[in-house]
């Protein structure tokens, strides 16, 4: 929810760490007296603005709580792999007022398009009032885009006969956020000596890498941070190999034995708010 001196206004977002950092459009909080953010349609938060780009139409929200409940992280992923024809996915709260709560649109990259230096992407999925500032992933689960604006005849006189919906590329959008907010790789031994130690300096959303070697662990690892584990070594817990060769974990939550973990659980690809 924005309260603005015009009355209340709606969008999407989504959280990018995990201490409450959220990328949204700058239009839904331009001139905003008062945010209030919900979570996953669980909790609601303060929020303030901590950068705006109107040129790029790209904001980067601070949540103001301390702490707040942390559900899921986005991840970003790299604008400039985006090809002719990728299947994309639209998420967010369209028409909030309505009550549907959250929807993904599915589609495909039409084209690109640039406005001075901000590259956007043009997507042919579904986009309703409400779906600005929400992601546009693609298959792997990874924010390529930030919703921004829908052209058709309705809001553009003279516009298309078929419309369709622009994006901000990931990239363009990423060059508002500061250093050390997004997740960081951690790497085992190069910049710690153990397993543990990565884990303690971690944060949610962090990626361990684990180099070449043995890792043999008798003891319990204490995992309470959303985590992702991979590398090339061989990592053997109390008998049970966890992590070799090129394998990949998956999210880790919990504190016990990792090899009891669901280590290949797939990564929900939202950390979706809703701006209602």
């Amino acid at each position: 929810m924005v309260k603005k001196p015009q009355g209340i206004a709606a969008g999407s977002g989504f959280i990018i760490s995990s201490d409450g950092y959220i990328l949204t459009a700058a239009h839904v909080t331009e001139n905003a007296q008062e945010i209030r953010v919900i979570v996953e349609e669980r909790a609601e938060y303060a929020a303030s603005v901590a950068r705006s780009d109107k040129e790029a139409d790209v904001a980067l929200l601070k949540i103001t709580a301390s702490p707040f409940t942390l559900v899921w992280l986005a991840r970003l992923g790299d604008s400039d792999k985006v090809d002719y024809g990728n299947e994309i996915l639209v998420l967010g709260y369209p028409v909030p007022a309505a009550g549907l709560g959250l929807i993904a649109t599915s589609g495909i990259v039409q084209g690109f398009r640039s406005r001075g230096d901000v590259k956007l992407i043009q997507i042919n999925a579904d986009i309703n009032p409400g779906n600005s500032g929400g992601p546009m992933v693609n298959t792997n689960g990874e924010v390529i885009g930030i919703v921004s604006e829908l052209w058709s005849k309705l809001y553009h006189p003279g516009g298309p006969p078929t419309p369709f919906g622009l994006a901000v590329a990931i990239n363009t959008a990423k060059r508002i956020i500061p250093p050390g907010i997004l997740p960081q790789v951690l790497r085992v031994p190069q910049d710690f000596p153990t397993i543990q130690a990565a884990i303690d300096a971690a944060r949610s959303g962090d990626t361990i890498v684990i180099g070449p070697g043995t890792y043999t662990y008798n003891e319990t690892l204490e995992i309470t941070k959303s985590l992702t584990l991979q590398g090339t070594g061989k990592v053997t817990f109390q008998g049970t190999n966890v992590i070799e060769g090129n394998n990949k974990s998956g999210n880790q939550n919990g504190m016990g034995n990792p090899g009891n973990h669901p280590w290949n659980r797939p990564r929900v690809p939202d950390g979706q708010v809703c701006l209602p």
